[in-house]
């Protein structure tokens, strides 16, 4: 299929339809009416309001724009008063971030964030995150046409396609709002592509001058606010997969890269993988949790290495529910024995600590005139695993192995496989 007969394809099955993008508006408007008379400006925001959003997967976000008087000690607490009392009978509940927000579903069954802002104007300087929002869409809005806009949809499913798609901790991905912005840099989905195939391990995009040195892989300083990075949450792997993806669908495009495939059947394992299966007791703030997971992995990584196991992967998958460490060895079988390295010959204080730390094992002079010890490896992968979870939430435990050769289920292959399904014909 033709490059642009292929895009064409996947802009009817993600764009909204006339139906859909109705029933938003609908909902939207239902939502307003019962906050009218507040001392607030309340607008849609998000990828709804600029005309970015994907079908099925719509971000819907009603602001709450409050005059900067109320300023930012007060602003939770007046936002729940104006709120709480108007949406009773709705099913809701109350999240966290830099201020609580309320998660509503609205009598028409459009799941719907409400959100708390302080006024801000172009060039002035935030008061909370969530200030510079409004300023976003009035910039997306004045430099995308409607063309510009079906191009960060086949942008966004791109990202998603590849698994590049989400600027939370869990993923380090790409946010709709630098989708967005990548688009009017490059001016079409394809350019993106273009310019996005020659990015290095530092790569900076600018629509406006930086007002300070970032250090991220990415850098796009927000038009709005330059003091900030867009791109920040953009990890270099996720960086390097979009880059590599870009390239590749340029050489060969390919409708895999916007929808993959399903994994086949069965696989067999290499190496051995343990998988650790963690499940959340309470409700927890999502981004808090995969903070304390992202470190869990480092952590482990970290160990496992210094153990002396040849590390193939660690990752991590799952939700505020449930998550997966996937712990993937060369091989879970280590030597019973290993040489221990001691202090050089001459060195008398050091030698005597050495002597007497391995007093109960065999030590010897190497030819290089340092001491060496031959000592029992005492590692076990499970006390490892367990000892690096750093997680303050309480959760239940259980692993389960996958040894070299064995055949893999087609629902733990989605998470042992490392090979992205587009990297190869």
């Amino acid at each position: 299929m033709k490059p642009g007969s292929l895009e064409n394809s996947v802009l009817r099955r993600v764009k909204p339809s006339k139906r859909e993008q109705k029933r938003l508006s609908e909902a939207v408007n239902m939502m307003k009416d019962r906050f009218k008379g507040l001392n607030a400006r309340i607008a849609p925001q998000g990828s709804f309001a600029k005309g970015t959003n994907l079908r099925g997967s719509s971000d819907v976000d009603l602001f709450f724009v409050y005059p900067k008087s109320i300023g930012k000690e007060r602003l939770g607490k007046q936002f729940f008063s104006d709120t709480l009392d108007r949406i009773k009978g709705l099913d809701y509940e109350i999240a966290y971030a830099e201020h609580p927000y309320i998660k509503v579903k609205t009598d028409e069954g459009v799941d719907m964030d409400l959100v708390p802002a302080l006024e801000m104007k172009f060039g002035e300087k935030p008061i909370t995150a969530t200030d510079r929002t409004p300023l976003h869409t009035d910039f997306v809005n004045s430099h995308l046409d409607n063309r510009g806009k079906d191009d960060v949809r086949l942008l966004k499913r791109f990202m998603k396609g590849t698994g590049v798609y989400g600027a939370e901790i869990k993923v380090k991905g790409f946010s709709g709002y630098v989708a967005e912005l990548l688009t009017i840099k490059y001016g079409s989905f394809k350019n993106v592509l273009k310019n996005a195939s020659g990015w290095g391990i530092k790569t900076s995009v600018e629509l406006v001058k930086p007002e300070k040195k970032f250090d991220e892989p990415l850098v796009i300083p927000d038009p709005v606010d330059p003091a900030r990075n867009t791109a920040s949450a953009v990890s270099l792997k996720n960086v390097a997969l979009f880059s590599l993806a870009a390239r590749k669908y340029l050489e060969k495009p390919n409708i895999k890269f916007f929808f993959p495939p399903d994994e086949p059947r069965e696989e067999k394992v290499k190496g051995d993988v343990l998988i650790t299966n963690l499940k959340i007791e309470g409700s927890v703030v999502e981004d808090k949790l995969w903070g304390q997971v992202g470190k869990s992995v480092d952590k482990l990584k970290k160990s496992l290495e210094s153990a002396g196991y040849g590390v193939i992967n660690v990752s991590a998958f799952g939700d505020n529910k449930e998550v997966k460490i996937v712990t993937h060895l060369e091989s879970a079988s280590m030597p019973k024995y290993k040489k221990i390295k001691g202090p050089m010959f001459n060195l008398a204080e050091a030698v005597d600590k050495f002597l007497e730390a391995h007093k109960d094992e065999e030590i010897f002079v190497g030819d290089d005139g340092r001491l060496y010890a031959v000592g029992e490896r005492k590692a076990d992968i499970l006390d490892i695993v367990k000892n690096s979870i750093s997680i303050t939430e309480k959760y239940s435990l259980q692993t389960e192995w996958l040894h070299d050769g064995e055949k893999v289920s087609k629902e733990n292959l989605k998470f042992i496989k490392l090979e992205p399904s587009w990297l190869r014909e």
